[in-house]
């Protein structure tokens, strides 16, 4: 293991502030030309959003895998880290092989997934679309390989950097395939496609050469075994089973709007889509670095130092988080007018619920990291059970009354309750009392973010609601100017953010002769 973390952490959250920069550019550049036409924008949406099934065909097993290798290689074995993403990449092909013939399947049969589909023209494009994505299905095992062994060991920037060159290829390609009257989105979709092979491909040589991975190894270990699937089992079905309620509760919505209300509803819930994904990416960012190294701590059974990184992490990412969102959900009609045109009005109550179910994400994220590493199984069961079912029975209730609204309304409302529940786990494990939590945590958060909700509510009348990316800047440069204010007056009123802050690259990420330290007392 390496001397230290730090510059790790600095190079991760660098190269992925480019990437979220770039996502910006792309919603300035794609999302516009992609929504002249919301129907066809629909169908597209729909195969980017069940593609994201492809992450969960595993069954949990990538998930456990990635914890075990984890502490694995916190311990220095490389030959058993290499077994155990063989077995993982070899359970995710099988079962990403049944989503390849359900891809293909609906590529014929289109109708069977998407409800309204009019003419000919609109068949033909679901059709190529469902049958580009059956095709590439399998790229998603490179890319899961390449997560892996690049995450673990805090090097997510080197995936980063290949990546990267990829999203701008896809951004500009955007300039030839809708030019004029030409709006050729097929072509943009399997260019995409295309391109997302190249750079995974890329990453999965780079391992060998960087980390001096054994090839033959990998693929000596590409195969069930019985050993490692009594290891990974527990972690792996309790993952599988809280996947499938995360699907339930978080990836359906598309396939059921599409189903029910049609292509041109799902395009109006495809913009508050949108921007959650962009959160998500976001906050992808922010804790990603984090699950590698909770397993690290939990590896090498240092609790004591677990419990104060993370609340670290909580105190030093809610102004990250929460910020943001309020900005967006206070010039929400600036920005979806300004972005997509006013045939997308309906999409700003949409926005409204999706963001607001975002803002938990502080408090959520960092819990469910814990939870996992400490394979607190059953907690997982739970907190994922109820939030299926209040989803799901929410929108059946409600709607014939609400129509897609009542999709975005029980988002927030499940997340809402998830956030108790998570703040109860983390309350037990930090040893804290709700009242210290929220003098330590909350307090100093409450003036800053009065100021800002203040000052976007005075500037919100005046900001431009008319399509146009001038326009669309406008409104975006005033969110992040005013957030970043916030967060600065934050840093002058916490002073256990700016303990934190100091301490972030010294105290928090652990060195060598620390590691050595605890790794002679545990063994």
């Amino acid at each position: 293991m390496q001397k230290s973390y730090s510059s790790n952490y600095l190079k991760i959250y660098s190269w992925k502030g480019l990437s979220i920069i770039l996502n910006m550019f792309s919603m300035f550049i794609v999302v516009p030309q992609l929504t002249s036409r919301p129907t066809v924008y629909g169908i597209y949406m729909l195969c980017v959003s069940t593609a994201i099934f492809l992450s969960y065909a595993d069954i949990g097993f990538v998930g456990a895998g990635f914890k075990y290798s984890a502490e694995y290689y916190a311990q220095g074995d490389l030959k058993n880290e290499i077994k155990m993403q063989g077995f993982c990449s070899f359970v995710l092909t099988v079962f990403v092989s049944l989503f390849f013939l359900l891809y293909l399947a609906a590529s014929f049969y289109p109708g069977i997934i998407i409800k309204n589909l009019g003419n000919q023209f609109e068949i033909g494009i679901a059709s190529k679309l469902l049958l580009i994505q059956a095709i590439f299905s399998f790229t998603i095992v490179i890319a899961r390989l390449n997560v892996i062994a690049f995450g673990i060991r805090l090097e997510n920037y080197n995936l980063q950097k290949i990546l990267m060159i990829g999203y701008i290829i896809k951004i500009l390609s955007v300039f030839y395939f809708f030019r004029g009257i030409h709006y050729d989105i097929v072509g943009y979709f399997l260019f995409g496609k295309i391109v997302e092979l190249v750079g995974g491909s890329i990453g999965f040589l780079y391992i060998k050469f960087k980390y001096h991975y054994s090839f033959r190894l990998f693929l000596r270990s590409f195969r069930f075994s019985k050993k490692i699937y009594y290891k990974t089992k527990q972690l792996a079905l309790g993952s599988f089973y809280v996947t499938i309620m995360w699907i339930l509760y978080y990836e359906l919505d598309s396939v059921a709007i599409s189903k029910f209300l049609g292509a041109e509803a799902l395009a109006y819930f495809a913009i508050g889509l949108t921007i959650t994904r962009f959160f998500r990416t976001m906050f992808s960012v922010v804790y990603t670095p984090f699950v590698a190294r909770f397993n690290h701590f939990v590896g090498l059974k240092n609790y004591e130092g677990l419990r104060k990184i993370y609340i670290k992490v909580i105190n030093c990412t809610m102004p990250l988080i929460v910020f943001p969102v309020i900005s967006v959900l206070i010039l929400r009609k600036s920005l979806v007018l300004s972005w997509v045109g006013s045939d997308y009005l309906v999409s700003v109550n949409i926005v409204l619920f999706l963001v607001l179910a975002s803002i938990f994400a502080f408090i959520n994220n960092p819990t469910s990291i814990i939870i996992k590493a400490l394979e607190k199984i059953k907690q997982l069961y739970l907190i994922n059970t109820i939030m299926a079912i209040t989803y799901w029975l929410g929108i059946f209730i409600t709607i014939k009354f609400w129509q897609v609204d009542s999709f975005a309304i029980f988002k927030f409302v499940t997340l809402f309750i998830a956030a108790i529940f998570y703040l109860i786990v983390s309350l037990n494990f930090l040893k804290m009392s709700f009242l210290q939590f929220f003098k330590k945590i909350i307090l100093p958060f409450v003036f800053p973010a009065s100021f800002l909700i203040i000052s976007l509510l005075i500037i919100e009348p005046f900001l431009p609601i008319t399509k146009g990316k001038l326009n669309l800047l406008i409104v975006v440069l005033a969110g992040a100017i005013f957030s970043s204010l916030s967060l600065f007056l934050y840093y002058l009123l916490s002073k256990e953010f700016q303990l934190n802050m100091k301490n972030l690259f010294t105290d928090v990420f652990a060195n060598k002769s620390t590691i050595e330290k605890i790794r002679r007392q545990v063994g």
